[in-house]
């Protein structure tokens, strides 16, 4: 026995997406189900497909903005069934090209306002009108409204969409008021991003994932999943649900407007989500020391690099790179040996630091890697210092690289920073590697904004750890984009005994044309400790 046994639904807009999916969910609980739709052709397809598992129903296909063919569909399916006791109005305009032409109120054609209006306000307010008597006559019933979330936020764009489904709430609460007195229910479901066909097809990815984002969980709903939420509306466990929104959008409408951001920050904060890509990472280095590469390998590849990611110096677009990605390992009789020493990363960056050499460990060359970040967290370009050419050369070769010019004004630097106390020497090192106007970015965001902020920030640690701040200098690499340091990084907190910090960090350093410093960034091994250190 289904729950719906022996009520009769009628669904608008239910050819495909959510409507589709509350008409097999309500079939599915025992319903007779009147599957409506612009075009009857399309409705009879889905009725068909329903009426194959068994349960009744009728293919109707009107236009829910015509009061004519309302009241025409409306009376068929009295006539098929004998009465209504749930309508479910979903009919509204979400084609692709009605949706990319809604957009800024200045910018609006009024007639595509006055056609959203009409399909997706008049047609719940007609089919509702003329649904109710049927269900005043019956005893009572259950009108089910799909709004959506664009009825409760403001639009960027979609104007005339977004006021629409705010008028829903507003017809939704009205239509509770005027007859639940009369033994009618009348509530608002309010789905937000949903994975409809369309949406699969036309949203960009890009806007799918920042949707996931503010989603509370895992991934977006599917269509079923508003349906599920109908039939329950629809039955007699919510009889004493009516006038309410109830959302099905994975707590999108809940949270701050922050939150996705906050989550990201907190995640940077804890390390946890750079550990993972560290591990990813490092799997993927691995492969370059592979003569071949195995069908799970290039899956992995595919995992960290952009479609359009660039390795400067050696290929552009992801398949280019895949094919390139183990040409050491091929190029050399034999080829060197590779070991991936470590791996640093964040959510902008990730570094890795290489070894290559020769047979029996001979002629070892350092290399490291940088890769930046887009959004998804996927490698959009490649710098390799040294380049691998220089690479394959030194362990042939036992000679090692020939070294940037900006690696000696790199190296002062970074040897007079790990002073921590700076002379005047010192200081000239610093101003010549940093420009003036240089950003020190964090897991938290912007930080010092200027080089004189950056050596203030760098005394302050100093004083801050009681004089036990200490830089160990381990390797620094340069070329005329980029210069990385490795180093190790220990401390302890007179004000907090007992609290030690050792950790090792990688140093991004984005460099201008003059090989200055404007931008860079640092990479711990391991961010939570970093933080917990710092942290009161």
């Amino acid at each position: 026995m289904g729950e719906l046994d022996g009520k009769v639904a009628i669904v608008t807009g239910a050819a495909s997406g959510i409507g589709e999916a509350s008409a097999r969910a309500l079939a599915a609980a025992g319903a007779k189900v009147v599957v409506a739709a612009l075009h009857e052709g399309r409705a009879k397809v889905v009725a068909d497909s329903i009426a194959e598992t068994g349960a009744e129903t009728l293919a109707l296909g009107f236009d829910t903005s015509d009061e004519g063919q309302v009241a025409e569909a409306i009376a068929a399916a009295i006539a098929a069934f004998g009465a209504l006791d749930i309508l479910h109005n979903n009919a509204a305009i979400t084609s692709v090209d009605f949706m990319m032409r809604d957009g800024m109120i200045h910018e609006l054609d009024v007639d595509l306002w006055d056609q959203t209006m009409a399909v997706n306000v008049r047609g719940y307010m007609l089919c509702t009108k003329h649904t109710v008597p049927h269900m005043l006559a019956r005893g009572g019933g259950v009108i089910v409204n799909t709004a959506s979330g664009a009825g409760v936020q403001g639009e960027a764009v979609r104007s005339a969409y977004g006021t629409s489904k705010a008028a829903v709430i507003g017809f939704t609460r009205n239509v509770a008021t005027q007859y639940g007195k009369m033994g009618i229910r009348c509530v608002a479901v309010v789905p937000g991003l949903t994975m409809t066909d369309t949406v699969s097809a036309n949203v960009p990815p890009q806007m799918i994932e920042m949707m996931k984002r503010h989603s509370l969980t895992p991934e977006l709903a599917k269509p079923e999943d508003v349906a599920n939420a109908v039939v329950f509306l629809a039955s007699d466990r919510a009889a004493f649900i009516t006038g309410a929104m109830i959302p099905v959008d994975g707590g999108f409408s809940i949270h701050g407007p922050s939150y996705a951001d906050e989550a990201a920050m907190w995640a940077a904060a804890s390390g946890a989500a750079a550990s993972a890509s560290s591990d990813k990472f490092r799997r993927a280095l691995e492969v370059r020391g592979r003569s071949s590469l195995e069908e799970g390998d290039t899956a992995l590849l595919e995992e960290i690099l952009a479609d359009d990611a660039v390795w400067h110096g050696r290929a552009s677009g992801r398949d280019a790179i895949v094919g390139q990605w183990n040409m050491l390992a091929q190029g050399g009789a034999p080829a060197p040996h590779l070991k991936v020493a470590d791996v640093y990363a964040d959510t902008t960056h990730v570094v890795a630091a290489l070894e290559f050499s020769g047979e029996g460990g001979q002629n070892p060359v350092a290399q490291v890697t940088v890769f930046h970040l887009d959004e998804a967290g996927k490698a959009s370009e490649l710098w390799s210092i040294p380049s691998d050419s220089d690479v394959a050369d030194a362990v042939a070769s036992g000679q090692p690289p020939q070294e940037h010019a900006n690696v000696a004004t790199f190296r002062a630097a970074e040897e007079a920073r790990a002073r921590n106390t700076f002379g005047p020497e010192d200081l000239a090192h610093i101003s010549r590697f940093l420009r003036e106007d240089v950003r020190w970015i964090s897991p938290w965001g912007q930080g010092p904004n200027s080089r004189e902020e950056v050596i203030a920030q760098f005394g302050t640690f100093n004083q801050a750890t009681g004089g036990t701040m200490n830089l160990t200098l381990n390797a620094v690499f340069a070329d005329a984009t980029h210069a990385v340091s490795l180093v190790r990084l220990t401390a302890d907190r007179p004000d907090k005994p007992g609290r030690h910090m050792d950790v090792k960090e990688a140093n991004v350093f984005h460099l201008d044309p003059e090989g200055s410093t404007f931008e860079f960034w640092g990479i711990a091994d391991d961010q939570g400790a970093l933080n917990s250190f710092w942290m009161d």
